[in-house]
């Protein structure tokens, strides 16, 4: 025993790894000169390349998080003995970097001078301050005046009234899910992936969004369990349609009561929803379904854009990425999701006819009869949207 106990370590002699210290103050200095400075060698196209969103708007986003007393990571004073803590443009930058280009926290501390718990940190923090400072006014239900230019926004750019926008689903790999979710999360790629239903105009604007859907659901499984069903079924979009006036509206001297949504042929002939034709047959069905396709590419293009803005979503989702991929979209309209008055171009009447969507579920009906109508009326005013 006497031996053993010779040579037995005591851990508490051994060295210990000196404490780190972090130059937050350097940071922020780097920081400023960089990229917050009013003359500043990264002032121009460098800003939004490397951190998605333009200088103007994260200085508004800066100045909600100081204005914003719950958020109280951001309101902390001195750490532990005294020590400065990282600067509130350092905690809000690494973030959106992180978010941009698809890395772990971790990957900037060395510019950003913190640990990456901390980083991991901030990550977390910025999730929650997104969502207290943006979710109302980005993921929300479209108002009477929001109705009002998507209808005259895709009057414009799909020569049609009436419609919402296109829904459709993605699906992003997950690389590192872990095994005992697989069976779950694997579809028909083989690969593990997380699923993504939005909702969108032509202005890339997103209506609705719900993610987390276990890869090995199809869509229309995932429109089944989404909020985005009830929505439809609650009757408070009948009485936003309403109030607009965009309903109701005749065509071919029948009277329709709803807006429409662009689908693929995957989702159920419910009233809202339009489909193309699989298989056309003549040039009026043709003229139809090479509409409805080019009309659908605004929710692919939403995905594309989406992911290659910012990476991490192509790995996992995050609610975070969804705000600034709207703050994207409105600086690069000018402030608006909807077209400027002096842009718009008033066109022929062309309206798409759908009926009342279902209010219970027993009213889901096709709409075959419906299409016939739509298909004729387009191929009348094909020159609007084909030329």
């Amino acid at each position: 025993m006497e031996q053993e106990d010779e040579h037995r370590i005591d851990h508490r002699t051994l060295p210990q790894n000196p404490r780190r210290t972090f130059g937050h103050q350097l940071a922020l200095e780097a920081i400023q000169r960089n990229f917050l400075q009013p003359v500043s060698p990264l002032l121009g196209k460098e800003f939004p390349l490397m951190f998605r969103i333009s200088r103007g708007r994260f200085q508004v986003l800066l100045e909600d998080v100081m204005n914003t007393p719950e958020l109280v990571f951001y309101h902390k004073s001195p750490g532990p003995f005294g020590r400065p803590i990282a600067s509130v443009q350092a905690i809000l930058l690494l973030p959106l970097k992180t978010l941009a280009y698809g890395v772990p926290p971790h990957t900037f501390i060395d510019f950003f001078q913190m640990s990456k718990e901390m980083a991991r940190d901030c990550c977390r923090a910025f999730d929650r301050a997104i969502q207290t400072l943006d979710m109302e006014e980005y993921l929300r239900v479209p108002t009477v005046e929001d109705l009002k230019g998507i209808n005259k926004l895709h009057q414009h750019r799909h020569g049609v009234l009436q419609m919402i926008g296109s829904l459709d689903c993605s699906h992003t790999y997950w690389k590192n899910c872990p095994k005992a979710w697989q069976g779950s999360y694997i579809g028909k790629e083989k690969k593990a992936a997380i699923v993504m239903e939005a909702v969108c105009d032509y202005h890339l604007w997103i209506w609705h969004v719900s993610y987390g859907y276990a890869g090995s659901l199809i869509d229309l499984n995932i429109l089944n369990a989404s909020p985005f069903l009830q929505a439809m079924t609650g009757g408070d979009l009948d009485k936003l349609e309403e109030e607009a006036g965009i309903v109701p509206y005749t065509i071919s001297a029948e009277e329709f009561r709803k807006m429409f949504i662009i689908v693929d042929g995957i989702y159920p002939e419910y009233s809202r929803f339009v489909k193309g034709i699989n298989q056309p047959v003549g040039s009026q069905q043709k003229h139809y379904t090479e509409w409805q396709e080019g009309a659908r590419k605004d929710v692919e293009m939403l995905f594309g854009v989406m992911q290659s803005m910012w990476q991490f979503i192509a790995r996992r989702d995050s609610r975070a990425a969804y705000m600034p991929a709207q703050h994207l979209e409105e600086d690069y309209n000018g402030g608006s999701h909807v077209d400027q008055p002096n842009d718009l171009e008033e066109v022929q009447d062309t309206q798409i006819p759908k009926k009342n969507l279902v209010n219970v579920p027993n009213d889901i009906h096709t709409l075959q009869s419906l299409m016939d109508d739509t298909i004729a009326f387009l191929y009348h005013y094909a020159n609007v949207w084909l030329h």
